[in-house]
Parts: structure tokens; C-alpha cells; sequence
């Protein structure tokens, strides 16, 4: 017996190997009046026309290997060739109503005076990441900001700010 299937589950026709995305169902009444079957309204493409009904015996549900959960906190120390350093945090987490993911990078310096401690450097640059960060960005493409797009982001952002570091150092 086939799974039932939820709105939002992503399925493939078995006849002809599309994709699509489980909009709807409905319950509809078979041709001797007795019994009923139910109908799952799915999205193929862009437009109307793509919308298609199939029963449950022509569809099959994509499994996905991933279950990611949400935020993801990826961190970075940087150091120049004047003992300079900064921690770098990025925080990737999905907008609740798009679903688009978000990319927001907080920022902790280390004063010229004082002593290197990474895991407050960490938790400082975390806690801006989150609250009020010095970067932000929004994707609408599902396979954004995996690990090396974040690392390379926050690399160009780390010479920024050795390059302007009088604006992120209060005296």
C-alpha cells in the first residue's frame, strides 16, 4: 500500500519521471458512485497548466537524505601581520515566512591591549551575529550558503575590516 502524501511533500510521476510539489488533495467520487479516490493536485512546472491530479499509485515520494535544522553557526579567526585579530561569525537560518534562507555575520575585534581569548571572541561575535549584525544577505536559491560560500564571504569581510579596522576599534 503507498504512503499517503502531505501539501508540500515532493513527489515524482512514476510514468514520466517529473517532479513536482504536493499543492492539494481532493476526494473524488469514481464512475459507479459507490466508492471515492483521492486525488493529489501537484505542481510540475511555472503556471497553471503544470498543475496536474494523480492518484496515489502514480506517485512516488522524493526521500531526502538531509534533515537540516536551523541556525547553523559557522566561525573564523583572523589574524594580520601586526597581531591584529578578529572572530568572525556567520549565522545561515531560514526566514519563517519565505522559507529563503538568511546569511548574517557578526564581528568581535580584539583591542590592541588586550589578551587573546577565542571562546569570548566566539560568543561576542555570535551574539552580534544574531542580534545586530554587521552583514546580512537573503537567498532565494535553495542550495545557498553551504559551508564554503559562508567561509568565503566572511574571508572578504575579514580583510574589510582589516583594512578599515580604526572604524570597528572604540578608543
Amino acid at each position: 500500500m503507498s504512503k499517503k502524501f502531505k501539501t508540500g511533500d515532493k513527489v515524482i510521476v512514476k510514468a514520466t519521471g517529473e517532479s513536482g510539489i504536493v499543492k492539494s488533495c481532493d476526494i473524488v467520487n469514481l464512475e459507479d458512485g459507490k466508492k471515492v479516490e483521492v486525488q493529489y493536485i501537484v505542481k510540475l512546472g511555472e503556471g497553471f497548466n503544470n498543475w496536474k491530479s494523480f492518484n496515489k499509485k502514480e506517485l512516488s515520494k522524493v526521500e531526502t537524505s538531509e534533515n537540516e535544522t536551523y541556525p547553523k553557526f559557522y566561525h573564523r579567526t583572523y589574524k594580520d601581520e601586526n597581531n591584529r585579530q578578529i572572530t568572525l561569525v556567520g549565522c545561515v537560518d531560514k526566514e519563517w515566512f519565505t522559507n529563503n534562507k538568511t546569511l548574517s555575520i557578526g564581528c568581535a575585534v580584539l583591542h590592541p591591549d588586550e589578551e587573546s581569548n577565542e571562546i569570548m571572541g566566539y560568543k561576542i561575535a555570535r551574539r552580534r551575529a544574531l542580534e545586530r549584525p554587521m552583514c546580512s544577505l537573503e537567498s532565494y536559491l535553495k542550495g545557498e550558503f553551504k559551508p564554503d560560500t559562508v567561509g568565503g564571504i566572511m574571508d572578504m569581510k575579514a580583510k574589510y575590516i582589516f583594512s578599515h579596522i580604526e572604524n570597528f576599534i572604540n578608543k
